[in-house]
């Protein structure tokens, strides 16, 4: 049998990592191609980190799913300031307080879903309308009572707390979009919390991640939220003690 070589083994790994690997030399530098490579995906980065969320484009796509969208802030002014203090980021903003009174039902919201531009606007302007897309036939038979959509700007996960106890939402789901890496920039999250209140930890919340093109697809993601949705509101309860245990057959 004869041994591979070490090109043909790193074919190999390339084809299971976007890792960059086996770039080769040019004397003592890298080649011209992968350096310009990793300059675009730099560029692409701070493109996805500083690109403001198209709002009235995005209020505008979630009408096909809610009655209504709310433009909400955080405590943190601008984007530099966001970047600077996250604690700013979690904290909502005493106008977006005073304008989700105005929204509470007589009834309490089973779920409150918050779309929040995070540290990637941009994985959130391409991937939250066709994951919606694939997720609302999966819980509609339920007949949640679900809040008007919470479009916010300079948000961090922890926003999604206070935007909850404001509408009195037992449930809330935080789309978000991720730190921006260098082969994935437009990654997007969520963050399923219930009950939260001002002592919330990560450990009270269930995470699916990665959501995104050469990740999680939006029907894996949107079969793992509805499962995760209907244990929570049944248990009462989310993160360390709920298991995404999700199969195909478990939701009904």
């Amino acid at each position: 049998m004869m041994r591979k070589t070490v090109p043909e083994i790193l074919a190999e790994y390339k084809a299971y990592t976007p890792a960059r690997i086996g770039i080769g030399n040019t004397g003592t530098s890298i080649p011209s191609s992968a350096s310009l490579a990793f300059a675009w995906a730099h560029a692409a980065a701070k493109d996805a980190l500083t690109t403001p969320l198209d709002y009235l484009e995005m209020a505008s796509e979630m009408e096909a799913f809610f009655c209504s969208t709310v433009r909400v802030k955080s405590k943190a002014n601008d984007r530099e300031e966001y970047l600077l203090r996250p604690d700013l980021g979690r904290q909502l903003s005493d106008e977006s307080r005073e304008e989700l009174q105005q929204w509470k039902s007589a009834k309490p919201y089973d779920l409150v879903f918050v779309l929040g531009d995070g540290l990637s606007p941009a994985a959130i302007q391409q991937h939250a309308l066709p994951f919606f897309t694939a997720l609302f036939p999966l819980i509609e038979k339920a007949k949640y009572q679900i809040a008007p959509a919470c479009l916010a700007t300079e948000a961090r996960v922890a926003l999604g707390d206070g935007i909850a106890q404001s509408l009195e939402a037992k449930l809330v789901v935080v789309l978000i979009g991720e730190r921006p890496g260098l082969s994935a920039p437009t990654s997007m999250s969520l963050y399923l919390t219930f009950a939260p209140n001002e002592v919330t930890s990560d450990a009270q919340r269930n995470c699916i991640s990665n959501i995104q093109a050469k990740g999680m697809s939006y029907a894996t993601a949107a079969q793992n939220c509805a499962f995760l949705i209907e244990q929570a509101l049944k248990r009462n309860e989310t993160g360390i003690q709920l298991k995404n245990t999700f199969s195909q057959n478990e939701i009904q």
